[in-house]
């Protein structure tokens, strides 16, 4: 039996893996450096959002859509340069949250046998985005790697 999946979040699930290409793809730095200047210098950053979009994936995107997919651009921009430390007890409250379950296959998980997660991966957004964390197993978090996967239904990711 197929999930019910809300068609928004599977739109912004679409928008995400669109956004994972982006960064993917981008292996020239000079091309980067330009597309940060453009998000940095100018005012209508939903527009900069839609140009750019449309220039890498010939989609033309609402003003929702871009609205929701600057957040991740703002944050690829705009990372530092370390991580973030995340305490025991961030983990723990991650782990309660989640019932103790993996969020990918839903083992039974505790801190000695999980592994913090960055859902959106640290090297796209770093941790500038809210509510990006999630406590896995440690085969599922070695088999995520830098990779974007999100389980339906239960993503918290908005």
């Amino acid at each position: 039996m197929r999930p019910n999946i809300d068609n928004q979040k599977f739109k912004q699930f679409l928008l995400i893996k669109l956004f994972e290409s982006f960064v993917k793809n981008m292996k020239d730095q000079a091309k980067e450096q330009q597309i940060r200047l453009r998000f940095l210098n100018s005012s209508n950053k939903i527009l900069v959002t839609k140009n750019l979009f449309f220039e890498q994936f010939h989609y033309s995107l609402n003003e929702e859509e871009a609205a929701f997919l600057y957040q991740y651009f703002h944050a690829y921009y705009m990372k530092r340069k370390q991580r973030q430390f995340y305490d025991n007890q961030e983990r723990l409250i991650l782990l309660h949250h989640q019932n103790y379950e993996c969020n990918l296959c839903h083992k039974a998980i505790t801190l000695s046998n999980s592994e913090l997660d960055h859902i959106i991966p640290w090297s796209m957004v770093g941790d500038e985005l809210k509510n990006n964390l999630q406590m896995l197993c440690i085969s599922c978090n070695r088999r995520k790697n830098k990779n974007i996967i999100i389980p339906f239904p239960n993503a918290i990711l908005f």
